[in-house]
């Protein structure tokens, strides 16, 4: 068995585990402050279980989501020993070290959440099967609302929380803490499977933007991922913004669309939020796009074209050779920008519901 020392900073107490050979043995400090407690208390941990930084195989650490500052401190400790030493690094986020302390009597699936302060709550849906824990969905954040009515259409799912943020919710929550216990099991299932980094491909889990970074897209840190079909409450939460050049779809939309074969539909995460989504559907070799949002505060910042690119490129690598959309006459922005990427008008229409004027665009593909 390998020499694995992990660390977690995250919350606002300190994990520190060490697996040494067969034996495990961990150390935790509560209500630390990270940056004047962490050294002291690793060396010390280090000279009584008799081990140097240069006998480990592996350094874990706990990339986030949590406090900014705890984030930072762990990350940057254990990635000074990784490039002094040389030693691989193993990350995990937060939610799924809490998920380690939880209990089961059956099969079931479960959320776990943390304050992210806010009005905004972290969370991440996980479920048990055959003796094993598996995530269901990546680490997420969403307003308390918001959160609710994802809960709402889960109603059989545990939801277990690390702090009081949902004590005055209608929800009913199980306590949870962080354990270096957790930490290590966690930290030792991702090395054994062989996810190890280096210091260079490390990088935090923030989620919640830092409020001066909430406006400030940079186009170069944008990603773009395929939404799940868990995700119909985020999804719904940025279709919806009361645009005048469109219907929303309801949540109860998004969870009937994201459940056929033929839709697709993809996230723009930036910092782990969401500001854009696409959604198409598919037609042999030609695609309607349903859905293109932008989140009002990330807007005329590069997002749109942004998804545009990604998506006439993943069209592209799968043979599609036609796309067509249906689009609002005085939405002129989005015109431009269409136009702009080789789309023509093809006809128009009154929308029935709207009765307003709907022009058709369509894009060969090539």
């Amino acid at each position: 068995m390998s020499n694995i020392l992990s660390i977690n900073t995250v919350g606002s107490g300190t994990q520190i585990s060490l697996q040494k050979s067969n034996e495990v043995f961990c150390c935790s400090v509560p209500f630390a402050k990270h940056s004047e407690t962490l050294f002291p208390t690793l060396e010390k941990f280090l000279s009584e279980k008799n081990i140097q930084l240069k006998d480990l195989d592996a350094l874990g650490v706990v990339t986030g989501p949590g406090s900014f500052t705890g984030i930072r401190i762990g990350m940057s400790v254990v990635k000074a020993f990784s490039y002094v030493f040389d030693t691989p690094i193993v990350t995990v986020n937060s939610l799924e070290v809490l998920a380690q302390g939880v209990s089961f009597d059956k099969n079931t699936k479960f959320c776990v959440t943390m304050n992210a302060g806010a009005e905004q709550v972290y969370y991440q849906v996980f479920e048990y099967v055959d003796n094993k824990i598996n995530s269901i969905t990546p680490p997420r954040v969403s307003e308390i609302k918001h959160f609710l009515n994802f809960c709402d259409v889960s109603p059989n799912m545990q939801i277990f929380c690390v702090d009081a943020v949902l004590d005055n919710t209608k929800l009913n929550t199980n306590p949870i803490n962080f354990t270096p216990e957790g930490l290590n099991k966690i930290v030792l299932n991702h090395y054994m499977q062989g996810d190890i980094h280096t210091t260079n491909d490390v990088q935090p889990i923030y989620l919640r933007l830092a409020q001066g970074e909430v406006c400030h897209i940079v186009p170069e840190k944008l990603s773009f991922v395929r939404a799940m079909s868990t995700e119909a409450v985020a999804l719904a939460s940025v279709d919806n913004q009361d645009d005048e050049f469109y219907v929303h779809w309801t949540e109860t939309e998004w969870e009937n669309n994201l459940t056929d074969t033929d839709f697709e539909c993809f996230e723009v995460l930036f910092g782990g939020m969401l500001v854009g989504l696409v959604a198409f559907k598919t037609f042999g070799d030609s695609v309607t796009l349903e859905r293109l949002v932008v989140d009002k505060k990330a807007r005329n910042q590069g997002v749109a074209r942004y998804i545009l690119t990604q998506t006439l490129h993943n069209l592209e690598t799968n043979g599609i050779h036609n796309v067509k959309l249906s689009l609002d006459s005085q939405n002129i922005p989005m015109l431009n920008l269409l136009m702009q990427f080789g789309f023509v008008k093809c006809g128009e229409q009154i929308d029935d519901r709207t009765k307003r004027n709907i022009l058709l665009i369509k894009k060969d593909v090539i």
